[in-house]
Protein backbone atom coordinates (compact mmCIF):
# COMPACT_ATOMS: atom_id res chain seq x y z
CA UNK A 1 0.00 0.00 0.00
CA UNK A 2 1.01 3.56 -0.81
CA UNK A 3 1.27 6.20 1.84
CA UNK A 4 1.91 9.06 2.29
CA UNK A 5 1.50 12.38 4.63
CA UNK A 6 1.67 15.80 3.31
CA UNK A 7 0.79 17.37 6.82
CA UNK A 8 0.18 20.89 4.85
CA UNK A 9 -0.90 23.93 7.02
CA UNK A 10 -5.12 24.25 7.48
CA UNK A 11 -6.54 26.52 4.63
CA UNK A 12 -4.01 25.53 2.41
CA UNK A 13 -5.70 22.70 0.21
CA UNK A 14 -6.17 24.41 -3.10
CA UNK A 15 -2.50 25.28 -2.72
CA UNK A 16 -1.66 21.92 -2.06
CA UNK A 17 -3.29 20.34 -4.88
CA UNK A 18 -3.02 23.25 -7.77
CA UNK A 19 1.02 22.22 -6.82
CA UNK A 20 0.26 18.32 -7.18
CA UNK A 21 -1.54 19.08 -10.58
CA UNK A 22 1.56 21.58 -12.19
CA UNK A 23 3.79 18.42 -11.14
CA UNK A 24 1.74 15.97 -13.26
CA UNK A 25 0.97 18.58 -15.86
CA UNK A 26 4.50 19.06 -16.16
CA UNK A 27 6.27 15.99 -15.86
CA UNK A 28 3.58 14.79 -18.32
CA UNK A 29 1.83 12.29 -15.87
CA UNK A 30 -1.83 13.04 -17.32
CA UNK A 31 -3.59 11.19 -19.54
CA UNK A 32 -3.28 13.59 -23.38
CA UNK A 33 -5.94 11.40 -25.07
CA UNK A 34 -8.24 11.20 -22.49
CA UNK A 35 -7.76 15.40 -21.90
CA UNK A 36 -8.62 16.05 -25.89
CA UNK A 37 -11.10 13.76 -26.22
CA UNK A 38 -13.12 14.37 -23.72
CA UNK A 39 -12.23 17.88 -21.78
CA UNK A 40 -12.39 21.82 -22.80
CA UNK A 41 -10.65 24.51 -21.80
CA UNK A 42 -7.24 22.48 -20.62
CA UNK A 43 -4.71 25.33 -21.41
CA UNK A 44 -6.74 27.05 -19.79
CA UNK A 45 -5.79 24.91 -16.47
CA UNK A 46 -2.76 24.93 -17.26
CA UNK A 47 -2.35 29.18 -16.92
CA UNK A 48 -4.21 28.76 -14.37
CA UNK A 49 -0.96 25.91 -12.66
CA UNK A 50 1.66 29.05 -13.24
CA UNK A 51 1.44 30.65 -10.13
CA UNK A 52 1.79 27.72 -8.33
CA UNK A 53 5.37 26.90 -8.96
CA UNK A 54 6.91 24.58 -5.56
CA UNK A 55 8.27 27.71 -3.98
CA UNK A 56 5.41 29.59 -3.70
CA UNK A 57 3.45 26.13 -2.98
CA UNK A 58 6.04 25.23 -0.22
CA UNK A 59 5.82 28.59 1.07
CA UNK A 60 2.23 28.71 1.53
CA UNK A 61 1.50 25.17 2.73
CA UNK A 62 4.72 24.15 4.59
CA UNK A 63 4.94 20.94 2.84
CA UNK A 64 8.95 20.55 1.63
CA UNK A 65 8.90 20.35 -2.33
CA UNK A 66 10.57 17.21 -2.31
CA UNK A 67 7.09 15.71 -0.53
CA UNK A 68 5.04 17.58 -3.29
CA UNK A 69 7.40 15.69 -5.52
CA UNK A 70 7.06 12.60 -4.58
CA UNK A 71 3.20 12.63 -3.77
CA UNK A 72 2.59 13.83 -7.24
CA UNK A 73 4.89 10.83 -8.57
CA UNK A 74 3.58 8.17 -6.60
CA UNK A 75 0.03 8.55 -6.31
CA UNK A 76 -1.26 10.37 -8.74
CA UNK A 77 -0.58 8.28 -12.03
CA UNK A 78 -0.63 4.90 -9.92
CA UNK A 79 -3.61 5.12 -7.12
CA UNK A 80 -6.13 6.69 -9.58
CA UNK A 81 -7.34 6.21 -12.70
CA UNK A 82 -6.63 8.17 -15.11
CA UNK A 83 -10.25 9.55 -15.83
CA UNK A 84 -9.96 10.59 -12.23
CA UNK A 85 -6.90 11.91 -12.37
CA UNK A 86 -8.00 14.63 -15.72
CA UNK A 87 -11.34 14.85 -13.17
CA UNK A 88 -9.67 16.22 -10.17
CA UNK A 89 -7.39 18.62 -13.27
CA UNK A 90 -10.32 19.74 -14.78
CA UNK A 91 -12.78 20.54 -11.37
CA UNK A 92 -10.19 22.79 -9.66
CA UNK A 93 -10.14 25.19 -12.73
CA UNK A 94 -12.35 27.43 -9.85
CA UNK A 95 -10.18 26.77 -7.24
CA UNK A 96 -7.29 29.45 -7.29
CA UNK A 97 -10.47 31.94 -6.45
CA UNK A 98 -10.73 30.63 -2.89
CA UNK A 99 -6.68 31.74 -2.23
Amino acid sequence: MLAVWLQHSPGTDVALLMGMMRIVVDEGLHDRAFIEARCENFDEFKKSLQDFDLDFVEQVTKVPRDKLVDAARMLLPTVLPASSIQWVLLNILMAPTML
